[in-house]
């Protein structure tokens, strides 16, 4: 019988009752103070707790690990030397969190274009203000990260009539949803031309501070940034100064160098930037789609058929698209 070891902890959202039924599986939940001592005779580990700390330490080493998945799209957490040279498969849940991502990048661009934190700030002081915004219909998204919550957020946007242009890894040929295509080497071009910039992007090597100071340079000074992909795609020192400077108008950040957020960033002080606890994908039927998507893999494996959306180890994408 193969054990699958599901790593929870508190900082995981609440994860439902799993027993491996149809599958011939033994699932056995653990947190990270047992987790060296249950995973060293698993076959599987279920990443539920992807902030755990004991992910970064070289708990693979000498286990008989097959398979790990993880609860995100995202698979940075558990890439360490270690498990690359493992070359143990790695599964995500890419797809789970599309739909989130795409209405709450959508909820950011219609609250900034209708000016709701001002109006927050009227109702907080009961002022009665007549002042308009602005359409979203006609205006343009550049998302950097053209992978399945890009394009999700992609498709959301065309549908309200947004010109949108995506950023991918690699060049490939123009589809719907996307409006053009381009590659990192044309960020600071396209960066003049968005009136929202949307960052969808997976944190690798080559997209760690992908958005530094010399794109900020070429933004709009009316354009307004969402960041739901990885903090670290953004040089944040640089997107501070840009803030700041007015080089850009304001800032929509799910996701930060360092996570939660310090209370000293100077961050929280600036007024046109809205803050969000990396909650982008979090609506309630995110955790169940997240379990049926291990399940459904779960049952693949141990029929020793090919796994969903298993990642290059090298890349850290799962599939062409990126």
């Amino acid at each position: 019988m193969p054990k699958v070891v599901v790593l929870d902890g508190p900082a995981a959202p609440q994860l439902p009752e799993m027993d491996g039924v149809g599958t011939g599986a033994q699932i056995v939940r653990t947190v990270a103070e047992q987790f060296g001592s249950e995973v060293a005779d698993a076959d599987v580990v279920f990443v539920w707790d992807i902030e755990s700390t004991v992910l970064r330490q070289p708990w693979i080493t000498g286990t008989p690990v097959a398979w790990i998945h993880l609860n995100s799209s995202g698979v940075d957490a558990v890439m360490t030397d270690e498990v690359r040279s493992a070359r143990v498969i790695v599964t995500n849940s890419r797809g789970a969190a599309d739909r989130p991502v795409a209405e709450f990048v959508l909820h950011a661009i219609l609250a900034h274009a209708r000016d709701a934190v001002e109006f927050s700030r009227f109702q907080r002081r009961r002022e009665w203000h007549l002042e308009g915004g602005r359409l979203i219909k006609g205006s343009r998204a550049l998302v950097i990260g053209a992978g399945s919550i890009g394009s999700e957020c992609a498709g959301l946007l065309k549908a309200c009539g947004m010109d949108v242009w995506g950023v991918a890894r690699r060049q490939r040929a123009v589809a719907a949803p996307f409006d053009a295509l381009l590659t990192p080497g044309q960020l600071e071009m396209a960066a003049g031309w968005a009136d929202y910039i949307v960052i969808t992007a997976p944190l690798t090597d080559q997209t760690r501070g992908l958005v530094d100071l010399e794109f900020f340079r070429h933004v709009k000074p009316t354009a307004h940034l969402i960041n739901v992909g990885r903090g670290p795609v953004v040089d944040e020192d640089a997107l501070v100064w840009a803030l700041d400077s007015g080089a850009l108008d304001g800032a929509t950040l799910d996701v930060f160098d360092v996570e939660p957020l310090p209370p000293s960033h100077r961050l929280w002080d600036i007024p046109n930037v809205r803050i969000w606890p990396h909650v982008a994908s979090y609506v309630e039927e995110l955790i169940p789609n997240l379990v049926s998507m291990f399940e459904d893999n779960l049952s693949r494996w141990t029929a020793g058929l090919p796994l969903k959306n298993v990642i290059d180890l090298e890349s850290r994408h799962a599939g062409p698209e990126a």
